[in-house]
């Protein structure tokens, strides 16, 4: 649910977006999101280097430039005009307050989340290092994975919206996407495809690491409610029908010598990738 009055708030930017963003709005919100995490603060910069990376450096004008950097001023200016008005808090603060019952968890149950994930699959499968931006819930509990960075951004909500999908779970999904890219996965699946079968790969596995230690349970069921809760399917329907299907694929990669590449690629397959 987005909180009372943002909509209204930064709605008219997000349905006005500039010249560059037009056509592919939600990859240029990605971009932009990517490089500031990185530690990029001046919008002009922000703009710039987003752009060169779409288009390469050349491919950039001075009109998508300006455009772009004086539409995140706006956004910015509109986002922190709706926080004061409903928060007595500063924006960083409260985000520090968030970030503290996420932080409790990744350090009491993410450990072990991780080493029975890479049992399951691919001690590969797990990145060396992975940044983490917290930032304030629009929806109330939603992320990102960012492949190309191994970066995740992840809204801090202060409670598991449900006690059986704990918020660790779903961070640990996140950072589970981020070794997609390598070669010996990203050639197995259709380019346009990684992210879309990196979220739906790490489900299974992901539950199913957490009912070994305990934080979760796995079943087909809390899969349909996990495709829900995280925004990978858009209906309930249609998450049944993801969590059926991820849950042949599943029983089929733990009853065969199959490699995890492989097994990736016999998903898309089986979703008619």
């Amino acid at each position: 649910m987005v909180p009372p009055g943002l909509t209204e708030a930064i709605g008219p930017l997000v349905a006005e977006p500039p010249i560059a963003a037009r056509g592919d709005l939600p990859a240029l919100l990605a971009g932009l999101v990517e490089h500031a995490a990185a530690g990029i603060e001046h919008n002009r910069e922000l703009a710039e280097r987003t752009l060169a990376r779409r288009w390469g450096a050349g491919g950039v004008r001075e009109v998508e430039v300006s455009g772009l950097a004086a539409w995140v001023s706006s956004l910015e200016r509109q986002y922190y005009d709706w926080h004061r008005g409903r928060s007595k808090t500063a924006l960083v603060d409260e985000i520090v307050t968030r970030t503290g019952p996420i932080k409790d968890q990744w350090q009491t149950r993410g450990p072990g989340l991780i080493v029975e994930l890479a049992r399951l699959t691919e001690p590969w499968l797990i990145a060396p290092e992975a940044q983490m931006v917290m930032v304030l819930p629009a929806v109330g509990g939603d992320g990102s994975a960012h492949l190309a960075r191994n970066l995740v951004t992840f809204e801090a909500v202060l409670t598991n919206a449900d006690d059986r999908l704990p918020e660790v779970s779903r961070l640990v999904w996140l950072v589970a996407q981020l070794q997609f890219d390598l070669p010996v996965i990203a050639e197995a699946v259709k380019p346009g495809n990684v992210a879309r079968i990196a979220q739906l790969a790490m489900l299974p596995p992901v539950l199913a690491a957490g009912d070994a230690v305990e934080v979760t349970q796995y079943s087909p069921e809390l899969l349909a409610q996990a495709l829900v809760m995280w925004r990978v399917a858009s209906s309930d329907a249609e998450a049944n029908s993801l969590a059926e299907q991820l849950a042949n694929w599943w029983e089929t990669y733990l009853d065969t010598d199959i490699t995890w590449p492989a097994a990736v690629a016999a998903l898309e397959a089986m979703l008619g990738g």
